[in-house]
């Protein structure tokens, strides 16, 4: 391995530094069964460059480059809080009492069945709630992609 594979021997320690500051996050969310890992590396991407483009600010406009990428760091945040949208599917369904909603009958030794009680008119109301919160988990998807398509490219130093 010659000089060409490891850089200038200036920039060996930041290599080092910064190769040293990616183990514990890849330790911890490096895995390969859905999509949040990916999610995962972007956003702690985004925030090492956020972090860089503050300390150094090489370039005309890095601020407005800054605020794109918090925008962005923003959605994942919220993309990758599954609960922001559990919150506001359970919210609509506060004002019910579990029974109200959902009982118990036996379905066979040792078995129960769960059994859902609403009236129609309920079940459409709840329905439309969710296809809502849905519509808006995909609002976020799109203004995720839509976002870094229009202004990742500029985001270099």
């Amino acid at each position: 391995m010659g000089l060409k594979f490891w850089g200038k021997p200036s920039y060996m320690w930041e290599r080092f530094k910064h190769t040293i500051k990616w183990i514990p996050f890849m330790w911890k969310n490096d895995y390969d069964w859905d999509h949040t890992s990916e999610l995962e590396i972007l956003r702690f991407k985004l925030k090492s460059k956020i972090k860089s483009f503050t300390k150094w600010s090489r370039h005309t406009c890095w601020e407005d480059d800054v605020a794109q990428m918090q925008f962005v760091v923003n959605i994942l945040d919220r993309i990758l809080d599954h609960n922001c949208y559990y919150d506001l599917a359970t919210s609509n369904l506060r004002s019910l009492s579990p029974g109200d909603a959902w009982t118990t009958k036996p379905a066979g030794k040792n078995l129960t069945e769960l059994v859902d009680i609403r009236d129609e008119k309920r079940k459409k109301q709840d329905s439309r709630y969710y296809d809502h919160v849905r519509y808006l988990e995909e609002q976020d998807w799109k203004l995720l992609w839509r976002h870094l398509e229009k202004y990742m490219r500029n985001w270099w130093d």
